[in-house]
């Protein structure tokens, strides 16, 4: 069953109904209705637009590059100007065309090439600064104390827990509260 709104012939890519039960709530109280409902999702249709186009592959469009290039220059060079689409190219102003596509399309691999390296650089030394983070950290605290870590963009750790009697009692009264809402 094609989605709403899609080409009759489009396929669905996926199809998904699950059942969605709600337990506990950021929600008010007063919207307990809302919770015991249950919702089918479904996801139906292309997910593609109408009007899209395949994306050709790298190795596909070097390969239709290189071969107009050569069948111009095999076939068009005698030809004084060629009628393209509305223009008027030399056959050498074509060929520089489809060289500019493949000098780009070079140029891209070769960023594509050195953006994988510098990521494979990052994820290699990710671990080890991690691991020296918490020996700086360490050394932070017993050089300076807590009040060094604001330097360092780190938060100052909080004092633990409650202290006296009567903040003693507000946590287990709180803590009780808590467990009786459920």
């Amino acid at each position: 069953m094609p989605g709403r709104g899609l080409p009759s012939n489009s396929r669905g890519v996926a199809r998904l109904v699950r059942r969605l039960e709600f337990v506990g709530s950021a929600l008010p109280a007063s919207s307990g209705a809302l919770m015991t409902r249950t919702w089918a999702l479904e996801i139906d249709g292309n997910a593609l637009p109408s009007n899209s186009m395949p994306v050709q592959a790298r190795l596909e469009k070097v390969t239709t590059a290189n071969d107009v290039i050569k069948g111009v220059r095999r076939r068009l060079m005698h030809m004084p100007v060629i009628p393209l689409g509305g223009r008027k190219l030399t056959p050498d102003a074509l060929v520089a065309l489809y060289e500019a596509q493949l000098a780009a399309i070079e140029r891209v691999r070769q960023a594509w090439s050195a953006y994988q390296q510098a990521l494979f650089e990052e994820r290699r030394l990710r671990k080890p600064m991690q691991a020296m983070t918490v020996h700086v950290k360490n050394a932070v605290m017993m050089e300076l104390g807590p009040d060094g870590y604001p330097d360092f963009g780190w938060k100052t750790p909080k004092k633990p827990g409650p202290k006296t009697v009567k903040a003693k009692l507000a946590g287990v009264q709180k803590r009780a509260a808590k467990k009786r809402r459920g």
